[in-house]
């Protein structure tokens, strides 16, 4: 959408918020995509539509702004914006409702796009629906969750709330690395050798297991790539590797926190989840439309119950 529209309808205090703000650092959209928008549709009548209603919206007079979009939707039922903006309208006059209904129209055309949802979470938050604005909110992060824009919303209603979003706390103390093709270094915090009887040792499996990727088992695993990349499948495999050798090894009093945090997230079915939103790279994120697709119930779940706090209510986290 375009920049200056961004920047009049939505004001945001971005206080630190735990892992979102570092999530807004490593997950940062390019520029252009919030620049001026050069087309809204093919069609020429709806584009020069949209842009009369821009102007109207500029100077707040939202009926005839509303009139235009409306007008462009009937010529190109496929313009995301058009239902978008006249939510906006219905929104600037606290109409909170019938912005619902329009933001869930644009929802209906691209449900993975971020910005419907997060302005619904905004216009329940302004009536005090709690609930609801947090599912919004949440909701766009499972559309858009490599997108910088996408947690704002659940950002604005943690500050409201008062709830502190964080991931899990995992700290992996082993990794590879390769300077060359062919070529594999294992690296271990030397304190997994100490034989703690806390269940640490079994991070060297991370490492092996990963390293097995890299040389063999990608290529075996994704036969139409040519290039390796770090995956979620390798990820997943390494973390239940760990977890496996957790749970056979009869010496282990009890488990360290990452440990422990590990086996909860797989016990629960949320390990991938947790995977993709926060440890993935390049690599990671060329798997989430696909799990997402299968699993959008487990990313919604992830991010309401362990990332805004439900489980760690309970003292699951």
């Amino acid at each position: 959408m375009p920049c200056t529209r961004l920047a009049t309808k939505r004001q945001y205090a971005l206080r630190s918020c735990g892992f979102l703000i570092l999530a807004l650092l490593l997950f940062s959209t390019p520029a252009s995509a919030y620049a001026q928008r050069t087309e809204y549709s093919k069609n020429k009548e709806a584009d020069a539509l949209m842009r009369e209603g821009e102007s109207y919206f500029a100077a707040e007079q939202w009926d005839k702004a509303r009139e235009a979009y409306e007008k462009a939707l009937k010529l190109d039922p496929n313009i995301y914006e058009a239902p978008l903006f006249i939510g906006d309208v219905y929104f600037q006059k606290r109409q909170m409702d019938k912005a619902g209904d329009w933001y869930a129209k644009a929802i209906a055309i691209d449900p993975n796009r971020e910005t419907a949802y997060r302005y619904w979470s905004d216009a329940y938050l302004r009536v005090g629906k709690m609930v609801e604005s947090r599912d919004k909110a949440v909701e766009a992060i499972v559309a858009e969750p490599y997108n910088r824009m996408s947690y704002r919303g659940l950002m604005q209603w943690a500050q409201v709330n008062k709830v502190q979003l964080a991931h899990p706390k995992i700290e992996v103390p082993a990794g590879i690395s390769s300077n060359k093709p062919g070529e594999v270094n294992i690296t271990l915090d030397p304190k997994l050798l100490e034989g703690k009887e806390d269940g640490s040792s079994a991070w060297l499996v991370y490492s092996i297991t990963r390293a097995n990727w890299r040389t063999t088992k990608f290529a075996k695993t994704f036969p139409k790539e040519q290039t390796y990349r770090h995956s979620l499948a390798e990820e997943l495999d390494a973390f239940q590797m760990v977890i496996s050798s957790v749970k056979a090894d009869k010496k282990v009093k009890k488990l360290e926190d990452s440990l422990a945090n590990l086996v909860r997230l797989n016990d629960a079915g949320l390990l991938e989840a947790y995977i993709l939103l926060a440890r993935a790279d390049d690599g990671i994120a060329q798997d989430y439309e696909e799990y997402r697709r299968l699993n959008r119930d487990k990313i919604r779940k992830y991010l309401t119950d362990v990332v805004a706090g439900e489980f760690k209510q309970q003292g699951k986290f």
